[in-house]
């Protein structure tokens, strides 16, 4: 598994922008969503270092995605969006993201849907 990752920050939001900051930082999104974005800043992880975000629907136990990615450098910040498509949107209730290395949770943020 290699060395833990260090994240120091986390947060839902709306988007991402270009800097790979968060835009409309919440963590309740209206009726309607099609895209929420989990934002995370780590310190002093090597580069490469794999993670998972695992998305799940709390409110009906139903586990959504797992999005695997790998930290592109030792410090930063970027984050994970979920997309639905065209014509679906986020069914109403409570959601969580959490960030895995491997089987263990480093950090996870709930969100709501309604």
């Amino acid at each position: 598994m290699g060395e833990k990752v260090h994240i120091t920050d986390i947060k839902m939001a709306s988007s991402i922008d270009a800097n790979l900051a968060p835009v409309q930082v919440t963590d309740t999104f209206p009726e309607g969503t099609t895209k929420v974005s989990c934002w995370f800043k780590w310190e002093d992880s090597p580069a490469g270092t794999k993670l998972t975000a695992k998305w799940d629907y709390l409110t009906e136990k139903i586990h959504v995605l797992d999005y695997n990615l790998s930290l592109p450098r030792r410090n930063g910040m970027g984050g994970v969006l979920l997309t639905l498509p065209e014509g679906k949107t986020l069914p109403s209730g409570s959601y969580q993201v959490a960030l895995m290395q491997g089987k263990k949770s480093l950090r996870s943020i709930p969100f709501q849907v309604k």
